[in-house]
């Protein structure tokens, strides 16, 4: 049964996730205007606080454009 309210999408952005224990170079594997997926070899602890830096691009931009947050899992 599917749990989510908000349709999610197939999308492989590329990703750096920053932790105090280092970085991660990722890509999502879906997203949602609520959130995004990072599949990773080793779950991280709950609790963890994670730098996210997407990078993004659009047909109007000659350079990518970043969004950076900074969240807890």
């Amino acid at each position: 049964e599917e749990r989510r309210k908000l349709e999610r999408f197939s999308l492989s952005l590329p990703a750096k996730l920053e932790t105090l224990e280092g970085s991660l170079l990722l890509y999502t594997s879906n997203v949602s205007s609520d959130g995004a997926f990072f599949p990773t070899v080793k779950p991280l602890p709950a609790g963890t606080s994670v730098r996210i830096s997407l990078a993004l691009s659009s047909p109007q931009s000659k350079s990518p454009g970043d969004i950076t947050s900074l969240v807890e899992i």
